[in-house]
């Protein structure tokens, strides 16, 4: 099984910065958007773009 961290030290502002992109699984208006963190290779946030 995978492990979910929390990561409290992304501020809102380097989200706000971030890379954005739209899973290409999404739909018209069900969408889930995805970007790379500074963190590590493998971490990554993620949002719904409602």
């Amino acid at each position: 099984m995978n492990e979910i961290r929390n990561t409290p030290s992304v501020s809102a502002h380097s989200l706000a910065d971030a890379p954005w992109r739209t899973s290409t699984r999404s739909q018209t208006s069900n969408c889930v958007e995805v970007a790379p963190l500074a963190a590590g290779p493998s971490a990554v946030a993620l949002r719904d773009s409602k």
